[in-house]
């Protein structure tokens, strides 16, 4: 009998993998589902950003390997962007990196920073791979808590007293998954002087900066001084131009941390197809027109929820970015478990629990507006008539 290593028999599947199972098995039956759990976009990319993979997919030479640190003219599209977007500037040759996606970034920045011992600050409730990705390295998480007392904001006095001399990582994530909270700039100076004087690295994942309503636009960690000293953030062209399953991002900031990055990848992959290197760096020389019109599409999506909210959630927090709603669950629900896998079952309408996001979630549950408000408007009825 094959035996697998302990490390690959301790990976438990992503919630979605199974979540998906329950669904192909409704559907089998002749039921409809409607999905608000995946925070995948329903809307395509620009067209500009269509016609250029469409144009340079014909085109010959476009088709071997990528230079593992990416195009140039890529990562100077990057730096051009945080320069016009955050008054950031960064060094394309030794600042800027590609990802295929974020998600790879998440789980890489821990193979490149953690030794077996090391600690690891993860928001609870946050993103399950920060977890995964410290306990696959051999990291010990320490869950600093957000909640929906301070906005799900990071308290800098709890995370400074959970610091140890092996901390060696913060996780940061705004706005907010699963939450839409957002962050200001000034508590995000608080961190980055924190990190400056224990000597440990910020990784602010910040996929979701371009999505954002009632006008106040999310900063860049790397906005405040001195930031690059002790920060790196994640960021993806998933979220922002809608090329989710185009796996294209990239992490910017600390040089060092960035070429420990590189050198890891050319171990472990090779980069992004040059066709979408080039519809990706069209995309960052778009006007901001597209995001505006496509935020204004995602407020009014948010919106059409308030009057369900505002009845059968006991609290919810009002999302000032990203594609998410979060609420708590009716009072006769013992768990988010229960309440989302029997709005399931009997309403066909499938939502995140919130548990899997940490144990402050328990009572709690993710929607995600990746839907067209026609499909949203029929889960809220359904979801009513269920809870009437």
């Amino acid at each position: 009998m094959i035996s697998l290593s302990k490390k690959a028999a301790a990976v438990k599947p992503y919630y979605f993998f199974n979540l998906q199972k329950k669904i192909d098995q409704l559907k089998e039956t002749g039921r409809t589902v409607l999905r608000l759990d995946i925070g995948s976009p329903d809307l395509p990319p620009p067209p500009e950003v269509l016609a250029t993979l469409a144009e340079t997919v014909q085109a010959p030479g476009m088709h071997g390997y990528t230079p593992n640190r990416g195009p140039a003219a890529y990562r100077e599209a990057v730096a051009r962007y945080y320069w016009k977007r955050f008054q950031t500037t960064l060094d394309p040759e030794t600042e800027v990196l590609p990802l295929l996606g974020s998600k790879e970034g998440i789980i890489n920045l821990h193979q490149v920073m953690i030794d077996p011992g090391d600690e690891v600050l993860i928001p609870n409730p946050g993103y399950p791979s920060y977890r995964f990705g410290t306990e696959h390295a051999g990291g010990v998480v320490r869950e600093y808590t957000l909640s929906m007392a301070n906005q799900y904001l990071p308290d800098a006095a709890q995370i400074e007293s959970l610091l140890t001399p092996r901390t060696k990582v913060l996780w940061l994530n705004y706005p907010n998954n699963p939450t839409g909270a957002t962050i200001d700039i000034a508590c995000m100076q608080t961190l980055v002087e924190l990190a400056r004087k224990h000597q440990f690295l910020i990784i602010h994942d910040a996929p979701y900066t371009e999505i954002y309503f009632d006008g106040s636009k999310p900063p860049s960690i790397l906005s405040v001084p001195g930031a690059k000293d002790v920060a790196v953030e994640i960021n993806s062209l998933s979220k922002t131009f809608h090329m989710a399953g185009w796996r294209i991002g990239m992490v910017c900031g600390n040089a060092e941390v960035i070429q420990a990055l590189q050198v890891l990848k050319s171990k472990v992959d090779n980069s992004t197809a040059a066709p979408i290197f080039a519809a990706a760096t069209k995309a960052f020389s778009l006007q901001r027109s597209w995001i505006d019109e496509r935020n204004e599409i995602m407020k009014q999506r948010r919106d059409c929820f308030l009057p369900f909210l505002n009845k059968y959630a006991p609290e919810y927090i009002m999302p000032q970015g990203g594609f998410y709603i979060w609420a708590k669950i009716p009072a006769q629900f013992s768990t988010s478990a229960v309440f989302c896998d029997t709005a399931l079952q009997e309403t066909g309408v499938s939502i995140t629990p919130g548990y899997i996001y940490g144990s402050n979630g328990v009572d709690y549950y993710r929607i995600s507006l990746c839907q067209p408000e026609t499909v949203l408007r029929q889960a809220i009825k359904q979801l009513q008539d269920w809870l009437k």
